[in-house]
């Protein structure tokens, strides 16, 4: 009894220092992962450059501007101002998805800067960083959706930048996400006319 015991824990030391270990030597390739919260993982800026290459700069009225890839539908919507919209907004659609499935899509709606907190003060958030500019990070539906609130450096300015994947499936859903991080990583607010 005592001898199988003994041979017990020695066969588990093995296996613990000895086998476990070989299981986690492996060279295992990175992952590329992106979020646009300031603990950003940095890719190759080689590889993300030919990757917007071709890119187009997309320039709102309101005066932000915002580069995505050649194919996307740019919807414009200038909508009437309300409590919390100063003007419509913008909508980028990736190719072959129309207007009335309206997923994977990230739209930018035009926010009033003294507002835009009745929009998410119910909601569980972050402070976080856009491009470089003061922002709001909804995170109570990180699952399919992302909610930013982005504010210009004197606060006379701010949109909302969303990004929706109901009912997209991997590995379509993380490959749309990549594509709004980056698109966001682009994001400028332009001076005041």
């Amino acid at each position: 009894m005592v001898v199988a015991v003994i041979l017990a824990i020695v066969g588990g030391l093995y296996w613990f220092l000895v086998l476990n270990e070989e299981e986690t030597t492996d060279v295992v390739e990175p992952v590329k992962v992106s979020t646009p919260s300031s603990k950003q993982a940095t890719p190759s800026a080689e590889k993300e450059k030919d990757e917007t290459a071709k890119w187009k700069r997309y320039t709102s009225p309101i005066g932000f501007q915002i580069e995505h890839p050649e194919d996307y539908q740019i919807l414009e919507d200038p909508g009437p101002p309300s409590e919390t919209l100063s003007t419509g907004g913008v909508t980028f659609l990736p190719e072959g998805v129309k207007e009335e499935d309206l997923v994977p899509v990230m739209w930018i709606s035009y926010r009033k800067p003294d507002k835009v907190s009745a929009e998410y003060d119910s909601r569980k958030t972050e402070n976080t960083t856009i491009a470089g500019y003061k922002a709001v990070r909804a995170t109570d539906n990180l699952k399919f959706r992302e909610d930013f609130w982005i504010f210009s450096p004197n606060n006379s300015k701010s949109v909302r930048a969303s990004y929706d994947t109901r009912g997209i499936e991997e590995p379509l859903r993380t490959q749309y996400f990549e594509i709004y991080v980056q698109m966001l990583s682009t994001f400028k607010f332009l001076p005041s006319q």
